[in-house]
């Protein structure tokens, strides 16, 4: 994180020598100069860091980043948000934070065993177990973004949506899965018709997805509704949009967020299980948009 900050690309100019060296060893600092303000502190099983600062150029936003690295005996877990003061005639600007790329670029980020990539997952004869496991685990944090092949009349069979550019676009926010249509007959077979993709359909599998899933609670859009965005409104665009509301607005996001000190233990199942329970009535609400 802290060389991420020290790199002076998008805005980062200058602060390079506001970082002691003291504090890639761990020690605590404050920096408070102009519209600048930063600071790190942290023990033997917590390190946070956050950085507030002015947007490029003359832009009015104000930026606040805030970040942790957590012990959790059996891994480390990272934790990244990001919130902007602007004016209220301006639209809230969507993007994946650059820190988030740098982890996901440099190091390996895990969710429910499975890397946090920014390509798709290709799913094949080998590769099918895994992606059904993923799915039904209850330890996964981030929605599994399903793009099903399409049998066109004449042709040879596409994807509706691009799964290596909905990737690059949803890194951090979203796995992405490019199921074949033989792995989509596989896959109706595991959870039924309903809850099941194909023919160029593309599905949101939020966590907590499990045999007895509601199929309102991971959304399906419809092949007409994929292939009818086009240029600067793309799908993926779109789709990225709703995926970092989520992101934003899910209630256990703060409620999960250190803030100063670390649980010994780690109740995934329960974590996933709250975490269904709270954002099923706004992600039924955010995508009925």
């Amino acid at each position: 994180m802290l060389n991420w900050a020290r790199n002076p690309r998008r805005g980062r100019g200058g602060w390079a020598h506001h970082i002691p060296a003291s504090a890639f060893d761990g020690e605590p600092f404050v920096v408070a100069e102009g519209e600048l303000r930063m600071q790190a502190a942290g023990g033997d099983r917590l390190w946070r860091f956050e950085v507030e600062h002015r947007g490029t150029g003359y832009s009015p936003r104000m930026w606040k980043l805030e970040a942790f690295v957590a012990d959790r005996d059996t891994h480390d877990e990272v934790g990244v948000r990001v919130s902007v003061m602007r004016d209220e005639r301006e639209r809230t600007p969507s993007s994946t934070p650059s820190l988030i790329k740098t982890f996901i670029h440099r190091h390996t980020l895990l969710d429910a065993g499975v890397p946090v990539v920014a390509r798709p997952l290709t799913i094949g004869d080998d590769s099918y177990v895994q992606f059904r496991n993923l799915l039904h685990s209850s330890a996964r944090v981030l929605p599994v973004v399903a793009i099903s092949q399409n049998i066109p009349r004449s042709g040879p069979s596409c994807y509706l949506l691009d799964p290596v550019r909905a990737a690059t676009v949803l890194q951090g926010f979203a796995h992405v899965a490019a199921v074949p249509t033989h792995q989509s007959f596989r896959l109706t077979a595991d959870v039924g018709r309903d809850n099941s993709v194909f023919r160029g359909a593309v599905r949101i599998y939020m966590p907590g997805f499990g045999a007895t899933s509601n199929k309102t609670d991971h959304y399906l859009y419809l092949p007409e509704r994929v292939s009818k965005y086009s240029g600067p409104r793309s799908f993926e665009v779109t789709l990225a949009a709703r995926l970092r509301q989520i992101s934003v607005e899910s209630p256990w996001k703060g409620e999960a967020w250190p803030d100063t000190d670390v649980r010994e233990s780690h109740n995934e199942d329960a974590r996933a299980r709250s975490i269904t329970q709270l954002v099923r009535d706004r992600i039924a609400r955010l995508f009925s948009r």
